[in-house]
């Protein structure tokens, strides 16, 4: 599991600010791998933190249907596999972010 906190600056810690919540939680693909096997309960439990927290979670790995719609029931509204896109090449993109068609 990752835990990913994407604030760049930080205010100096008073007793406010001394603990922030992650901006969002990425789930791992060998978690999302295994969500039907052994890893399923783990899944489950960061999803319940998460939306116990209002964090969003991010999963990462998902290559199927059948994962993809498992992920959903959890909550999950952000995903990234080979079920989206396989992985690519930065020149494959212009720079305003659109995908280069040969």
């Amino acid at each position: 599991m990752k835990l990913l906190h994407e604030s760049v600056v930080r205010p100096p810690a008073t007793e406010d600010t001394q603990f922030r919540h992650p901006d969002s939680i990425k789930v791992d693909s060998q978690f999302t791998g295994d969500i039907f096997g052994t890893a399923g309960k783990i899944v489950r439990i960061i999803f319940d933190l998460a939306r116990y927290n209002r964090i969003p979670v991010i999963a990462e790995g998902v290559e199927s249907e059948d994962v993809a719609r498992e992920l959903i029931k959890l909550g999950c509204v952000q995903a990234q596999g080979y079920l989206y896109q396989k992985p690519m090449p930065f020149s494959a993109w212009d720079k305003s972010g659109k995908l280069v068609k040969e």
